[in-house]
């Protein structure tokens, strides 16, 4: 049951990393609030994997898997096309 919070808490906490440039500096309300929240479960369901999994294989694999997928995202979803001029 622990994984399962461990997998919760990095899938919220790559939405909210992914959601941070939509929300223009926390200018647009909505999406502000849906980052807060986001992050605030993330860490609610990493609190609740410690109860199973040693905090180093949790942190690191909250941290690591979590880089991962928002560069994997990023890469695909959010880059910028350049005519090679950057």
């Amino acid at each position: 049951m622990a994984y399962l919070y461990l997998f919760g808490a990095i899938v919220f906490e790559v939405t909210a990393t992914l959601l941070l440039p939509l929300s223009k500096n926390f200018t647009k309300p909505l999406i502000s609030l849906a980052i807060i929240i986001a992050y605030s479960i993330s860490f609610l369901f990493l609190t609740y994997a410690l109860n199973g999994i040693p905090i180093a294989i949790a942190y690191s694999t909250w941290a690591g898997v979590g880089i991962f997928l928002v560069t994997l995202f990023g890469y695909f979803f959010t880059i910028k096309w350049y005519n090679g001029n950057v």
